[in-house]
């Protein structure tokens, strides 16, 4: 062999050697990407769980169950059984996708979601939802919760905590999409749902579609009933006792389309009668007193939770107006005062 195909041949013998030895993702042992995944916030690690699993509208493969710590070998023995799985103690009960990046959750799509959701086995074992940031989805990727008896709660606002239910990016949500699935639930026997929060892009435009889905979800609720968690004044239907609606059914209200008696912290339920339960301004959640403080504007009688706070207080009166107040020349004592008697609280 000549020297000039010697080198060639051992060219290709090393570039087919180092071929062989960059090591694949897929190569690492389950047990490792479990205990790494360890560390990442529970819609990460399923989205990671998610990129493990191929095509992505499948039920979870073995290394995806074992990111997702429904088998996950301990000490080096063997798998559990599925029967084992660790779903019981509340590993993925919470799925709240404010707990990713704004810009991370901004790209997800309704295949992202819908493999999630299908990975963890969410018809069956998730309590709460919360679509964070999720600007990007139609909600079809909600599919797998169709029929859920374990849902409790979901939150299609898309806004952060405490943040403005008006968020800047326009959102995909589409109530053809959303709506039947969540007809699914209130129908499925012995479900457990108990609050809902709708998007400001649905309660604005107020559809025949949504008004027919608020009337039915009022009905559920209310055939339901309960008692007030906080003082037990027992309650079938309106807890207030006034007449008021479980969820807002009038057009003309700034709430229209928001559960009414049920704390967002808690889900659990309260009346109005003792101010057990009242109604940020703000972000627009309702709270119970044990859950978030709550401060009323002296004027107009609003209130804001301590993160949505945007008060100031009265020089004169020694009060707290709200800054929608201030802005319009409103004292606390004077509601048409001229001028402005108010500092920063």
């Amino acid at each position: 062999m000549s020297p000039t195909n010697k080198s060639e041949s051992n060219n290709k013998r090393r570039k087919t050697t180092t071929s062989t030895c960059i090591p694949r993702i897929t190569d690492i042992p389950d047990e490792a990407l479990a205990a790494v995944a360890e560390f990442l916030a529970a819609p990460s690690r399923a989205l990671f769980a998610l990129a493990m699993t191929a095509p992505r509208r499948t039920t979870a493969s073995a290394t995806s169950r074992a990111i997702l710590g429904l088998r996950h070998r301990k000490g080096g023995g063997a798998m559990p059984a599925d029967g084992e799985d660790q779903r019981e103690h509340g590993k993925w009960t919470t799925l709240d996708f404010g707990d990713v990046d704004e810009a991370l959750a901004g790209r997800l799509s309704d295949d992202d979601v819908f493999g999630v959701l299908t990975c963890i086995d969410g018809a069956n074992v998730l309590r709460t939802l919360k679509l964070t940031g999720c600007v990007g989805l139609t909600g079809s990727g909600l599919e797998p919760l169709r029929g859920s008896t374990a849902l409790e709660q979901i939150d299609l606002s898309l806004s952060r905590r405490h943040g403005r239910p008006a968020i800047a990016t326009e959102p995909s949500l589409s109530e053809g999409c959303v709506l039947p699935i969540l007809d699914s639930v209130i129908d499925a026997p012995e479900n457990s749902l108990r609050h809902i929060q709708l998007p400001k892009e649905f309660r604005g435009g107020r559809s025949p579609l949504l008004d027919d889905f608020i009337e039915k979800y009022d009905e559920f609720l209310e055939g339901r009933g309960g008692a007030c968690a906080k003082c037990l004044v027992g309650a079938w239907g309106n807890m207030d006792g006034g007449g008021n609606p479980w969820v807002v059914e009038c057009h003309k209200s700034p709430f229209y389309g928001l559960q009414n008696y049920t704390c967002y912290e808690c889900t659990n339920h309260f009346c109005t009668e003792n101010d057990c339960v009242g109604r940020c301004v703000g972000c627009e959640r309702e709270y119970c007193t044990d859950c978030v403080a709550l401060v009323e504007c002296a004027s107009c009688r609003g209130k804001m939770c301590a993160r949505c706070r945007e008060m100031k207080e009265c020089d004169r009166w020694g009060k707290c107006i709200c800054e929608t107040c201030v802005d319009r020349g409103r004292c606390c004592a004077i509601t048409d005062a001229t001028e402005l008697c108010a500092r920063s609280a």
